[in-house]
């Protein structure tokens, strides 16, 4: 059994509770996310700007090593495609802090099929005393062919229109041919998607959020700030809901007006959110204007949460992976395609908080063990989205210090998270803040997403 023992558990007064607690490996000596976030920051080449799917530049960053005792690979990595690996000889005696060219041979930008990147890895050529041969000492990669425009994506041209019906006061349903589609008219949210007859996927409505829970880097800066201006606690309240039916395009739409407020204070975020339905699925698209007093100085997130049942254990992925990354701490974390119970994606620090996301994301889809029922979910080539799944809530999250304690919510659905621009982590605790440039500042955004 996991146990992480903190000033205070032991009686002990005065103490510092887990203050220190943070150092590049846990407790058992497995690296963290930071550790592995490091190791990318002073790797001993570099591949560089002005790089080509022909021709890689890279940098010797040792200080006394020339790159002989280095073997170089490169592969493709596309949306659901790779192709094999193929070794490519370094210059020989490429002195410290001198740059060298490496010549890729018949890349055929035609004959790639979907979003690709050049991927180079450098690894040992023969074992050390601190590594065996094959370890990978350093990686780059480059973009070689962009994604697809979400209005790319099929939406119309079916010839099915899907059908509208009241099921009660408080529900209306929209059937395709092989899914169903409900909707809570009384929130103005989906509340249930079901495919063929299988058990329906949702458990509770999909809804728009703004908030996550902190690090502990967060607590006194912009955490104490989202939280000070009760953002945890913000909801949306329904102002109008219309449905229309286009019987020339087969597409059904519906527009919900919402006012997402925090229970006191006097700022709101005023967003009006269309969900463009066929037979192929359902693109939302979220614009938002945040209004009022004493509005946040930033956002946490700006996202959809949703609740996946039991049977969803299975997430897969086209973007930066395997591991956790936010959009400051992300370049140890390559583009590919990534498969990972959704148990494995949340990383339990040693002091419970923020964790698990994943960004720079294309698609997630989420299935049970076996990959039937999947349901997936495409932002297209819009930057910096990100999805994180756990069995927890932000609440959960926030309440819980303990990583053992988190077993006392045994929680069996899967709570997904669908962000289009979400805040960096920064190093607040012991170091600087958020940088500007990764801050996500209030005021007026312009989303879309399509769900399948």
């Amino acid at each position: 059994m996991e146990f992480y023992g903190y000033g205070g558990d032991f009686n002990d007064n005065p103490n510092d509770g887990h203050f220190i607690m943070d150092g590049l490996c846990f407790s058992d000596h497995t690296p963290t996310p930071g550790l592995t976030e490091y190791k990318k920051a002073i790797e001993p080449v570099q591949v560089l700007e002005g790089s080509t799917h022909e021709k890689i530049l890279i940098i010797n960053r040792y200080d006394f090593a020339t790159l002989d005792h280095l073997k170089c690979e490169w592969s493709i990595v596309g949306d659901q495609f790779t192709v094999a690996k193929k070794e490519i000889s370094i210059p020989k005696g490429v002195k410290p802090g001198t740059t060298a060219a490496l010549f890729i041979p018949g890349v055929k930008l035609d004959d790639l099929p979907s979003e690709s990147y050049l991927d180079v890895s450098f690894t040992l050529r023969y074992a050390t005393t601190w590594a065996k041969a094959g370890h990978e000492v350093a990686f780059g990669q480059v973009p070689i062919k962009m994604g697809v425009p979400l209005a790319n994506l099929k939406l119309t041209g079916s010839q099915y229109c899907p059908k509208v019906t009241r099921i009660d006061p408080n529900i209306l349903e929209v059937a395709g041919t092989s899914k169903k589609w409900q909707f809570d008219i009384a929130h103005g949210f989906l509340s249930s998607w079901q495919i063929g007859s299988r058990t329906p996927t949702f458990q509770k409505r999909l809804s728009m959020d703004f908030y996550r829970a902190v690090t502990d880097n967060e607590r006194l800066n912009d955490g104490g700030d989202w939280r000070g201006q009760f953002m945890q606690m913000a909801v949306p309240h329904l102002q109008s809901f219309e449905t229309s039916v286009d019987t020339d395009t087969n597409v059904v739409t519906i527009t919900a007006l919402h006012r997402i407020a925090p229970p006191v204070l006097e700022w709101s975020v005023d967003t009006v959110t269309t969900y463009i339905i066929s037979d192929f699925g359902i693109k939302i698209h979220v614009k938002g204007n945040p209004r009022g007093l004493r509005l946040p100085r930033t956002f946490a997130r700006i996202g959809l949460t949703l609740t996946l049942n039991e049977a969803y254990t299975k997430c897969e992925w086209f973007g930066r992976g395997p591991g956790e990354c936010y959009i400051d701490s992300k370049f140890s974390q390559r583009f590919g395609n990534w498969s990972m119970p959704v148990s494995d994606l949340f990383t339990k620090y040693e002091y419970v908080q923020e964790a698990g996301n994943r960004t720079d994301v294309r698609w997630v889809s989420f299935s049970d063990e076996d990959g039937k029922g999947a349901i997936k979910m495409s932002f297209g080539d819009q930057k910096g989205c990100s999805f994180m799944a756990s069995h927890y809530t932000t609440d959960e999250i926030d309440a819980t210090e303990h990583p053992y304690d988190l077993a006392r919510w045994n929680r069996k659905e899967a709570i997904v998270r669908l962000d289009w621009a979400h805040q960096g982590l920064g190093t607040g605790s012991c170091g600087p803040k958020v940088l500007p440039k990764y801050e996500l500042p209030v005021k007026p955004f312009e989303y879309e997403l399509f769900m399948e």
